[in-house]
């Protein structure tokens, strides 16, 4: 158990908003969309447009020491995934993107995207820690679930880029680990100034090359994976499911995998869970890959916030960084129209083909015609953090400690 401290009053809370649209939704709506304005009399007037997007929040209520567990494990967002989970005082949460390059394959990229997230979950909600203010590291989270993944029976065929994050509400210390182009950026708020809105910092993307991120990758299939009649030892997701976590010990600090195909009663050597090198050894990425970023995100003034805002390259291929502070500049009170606001942001952009977008600049750089935005699954997460003297927590006096129920809000 933890070392338990009486009376530990954390000074931050954190209300996360997730919100994703599926490439494949967003082009059924366009569809559907046109052909409604196809079928009406011209004068007629035009119907809103309203896009699919699914946002949810979940709020992190600053007295939840006795919590933990996982908040959202996966999602169906396209070939993108997210999690959200609670360990003590901390906020953990991420964003994957399946890469979709296995389809070719007949791979669906989205099962090991959210097989990750969900590995990460489970992993970031029952991380051990020595005292119950100890702040949770994104890198231990991500490397402890792909290492439970390589272990896992199923076959996890495709890869994935990935992003997380912690957030101590103790120390207001932000911990985030980057795997690929799924970037994060963090914003300072002060109301009232000249600037309400500033961006602090957001981070470059993690690529080999141009349009080739850094990713996780599993099990490769078999040559003949087609015309074989396999015999599986346990059965497939659902379409758009995940597989479910196997062997995820309740203390994964002092998990110990053994090799695969060991019994467990033959005395087989315990594998080092941080050691990837022969992942390394054939040229594929690891965990020890990641871009680490460590930030102090406790709000400036007492009536200020800072946001950290994690979204897979749907977001930040297609609005410039000044497009996205102005979204939020405009909006930011309001976190659910907010998060909104920027995934439609993203698919208007990426609906035309006469405007620059930040991926049709950085494809000119690299040598290549390419003109508009680029479509794409957008996944985001906005997370703000403020004081607990004015968080929006929706905390009691009852004495539970649990973490609220979620508020769900969705657009369908």
């Amino acid at each position: 158990m933890p070392s338990k401290l009486t009376n530990v009053i954390p000074k931050f809370s954190a209300r996360l908003t997730f919100a994703h649209l599926s490439k494949k939704s967003a082009a059924a709506y366009v569809a559907k969309y046109r052909a409604q304005l196809r079928a009406q009399p011209p004068s007629k007037k035009m119907p809103p447009f309203e896009l699919p997007i699914r946002v949810q929040t979940h709020t992190i209520a600053p007295h939840f020491a006795a919590t933990g567990g996982e908040i959202v494990a996966h999602a169906d967002a396209g070939e993108d995934s997210f999690f959200c989970a609670a360990n003590r005082y901390n906020a953990i949460f991420g964003v994957a993107d399946g890469v979709g390059g296995w389809n070719e394959s007949g791979i669906d990229p989205s099962v090991f995207a959210r097989t990750l997230t969900n590995y990460c979950a489970k992993v970031a909600a029952s991380e051990w820690l020595l005292h119950e203010t100890d702040a949770v590291e994104a890198y231990r989270c991500i490397a402890l679930a792909y290492s439970h993944m390589r272990a896992d029976p199923h076959d996890l065929y495709g890869s994935s880029t990935i992003t997380a994050a912690t957030i101590n509400m103790v120390n207001g210390a932000l911990d985030v680990a980057q795997i690929g182009d799924s970037n994060y950026a963090i914003f300072d708020v002060a109301p009232g100034s000249s600037a309400p809105v500033t961006a602090r910092y957001v981070s470059p993307e993690h690529q080999h090359k141009f349009n080739m991120p850094f990713q996780l990758t599993g099990k490769f299939p078999p040559p003949s994976r087609h015309s074989r009649g396999r015999s599986q030892r346990v059965a497939p997701p659902p379409p758009g499911g995940a597989f479910e976590p196997q062997n995820l010990a309740a203390n994964p600090a002092n998990y110990k995998a053994r090799a695969v195909g060991a019994s467990s009663a033959d005395g087989a050597a315990a594998r080092n869970d941080f050691d990837f090198s022969d992942v390394a050894a054939i040229g594929l990425d690891t965990p020890n890959d990641a871009v680490t970023g460590h930030f102090d995100v406790g709000p400036s003034t007492p009536n200020g916030a800072t946001v950290v805002l994690l979204a897979t390259d749907g977001l930040f291929d297609n609005v410039f960084n000044d497009e996205i502070l102005a979204v939020l500049a405009h909006s930011i009170n309001e976190q659910e129209q907010c998060a909104y606001q920027l995934v439609q942001a993203s698919c208007l952009n990426y609906l035309r083909s006469d405007l620059s977008s930040p991926f049709s600049e950085r494809a000119k750089s690299a040598g290549y015609s390419f003109n508009g935005g680029k479509p794409d699954d957008v996944t985001l997460v906005l997370a703000v953090i403020t004081t607990n003297e004015d968080a929006h927590c929706g905390s009691s006096d009852s004495g539970n400690d649990k973490v609220p129920p979620p508020f769900t809000k969705s657009r369908l």
